[in-house]
């Protein structure tokens, strides 16, 4: 009842019939989640030049996603945007993308850009992982060393840093290409 645009506690009171006679309400009965639709949203943010416009794109692209859209129209839709250009969110999910499509050249250059553009430690460590696996699975062995050995310093001490060490072992154990 929220997506519909009811308050927390409009949905809340028009369930209590058929979930229970003792529903407890905790929170802002006047909370609204789904308060304005998301295309007003964004062009509001679009309006006001806000940061946050990034993140509502990638909130269309997601959006469309789900409904169906192909992935090949969203790469197309995502290289329109100005914004892309310059944020690692965007440049991250049009790497993904590319990789959803099978073009992992593109999708590591994506991401290349993506650690160009100051993205927050989190979303490096992700950027830099996924690199350093498609590197890896396309035979790039140099780049994917160095790719592996930044990764491992960054991470904390952690199940995914082991994981990491023992990938590094096993690259530089087995015989080079050149």
């Amino acid at each position: 009842l929220t997506a519909a645009g009811w308050t927390f506690g409009e949905a809340a009171y028009a369930a209590q019939g058929s979930l229970s006679w003792q529903t407890t309400i905790v929170g802002d009965p006047l909370y609204r989640p789904f308060g304005r639709h998301p295309a007003e949203l964004h062009a509001d943010l679009l309006k006001r030049q806000s940061p946050l416009v990034a993140w509502s794109h990638l909130r269309v692209v997601n959006l469309n996603l789900a409904q169906g859209t192909s992935a090949a129209e969203m790469v197309g839709y995502l290289n329109e945007q100005a914004e892309t250009k310059t944020s690692p969110v965007l440049l991250e999910k049009l790497g993904d993308l590319q990789l959803k499509l099978e073009k992992p050249a593109l999708a590591i250059e994506a991401w290349d850009k993506a650690l160009a553009n100051q993205p927050t430690p989190q979303q490096r460590i992700r950027l830099l992982l996924a690199r350093a696996d498609q590197l890896t699975k396309l035979g790039r062995e140099v780049p994917a060393l160095v790719a592996w050995k930044e990764l491992l310093e960054l991470l904390p001490p952690s199940p995914e840093q082991t994981r990491v060490k023992d990938r590094l072992e096993e690259m530089q154990v087995k015989p080079r290409k050149k």
